[in-house]
């Protein structure tokens, strides 16, 4: 979900206050093709999903379920 800079008002500026990004995932500040400038949410590496949601998918850059078969079959 994209949030346009005019859609967010002053209290958003920063992308810091009030942002619904998961907890692994980060507020960033993008352009759009027509200039437009909005922010939006990313997950962070080893995490996937549309940055409201994240899901890990690495440990240490270990595939996660790579991981998984590890801990599983010691």
């Amino acid at each position: 979900m994209a949030l346009k800079l005019s859609d967010v008002g002053p209290q958003m500026a920063s992308c810091d206050v009030e942002n619904n990004c998961d907890v692994n995932g980060d507020c960033v500040f993008e352009k759009g093709p027509k200039d437009e400038s909005f922010y939006r949410c990313r997950c962070r590496p080893g995490f996937t999903g549309d940055g409201l949601r994240c899901i890990q998918t690495s440990i240490d850059g270990i595939p996660f379920t790579t991981c998984m078969r590890l801990l599983l079959l010691g």
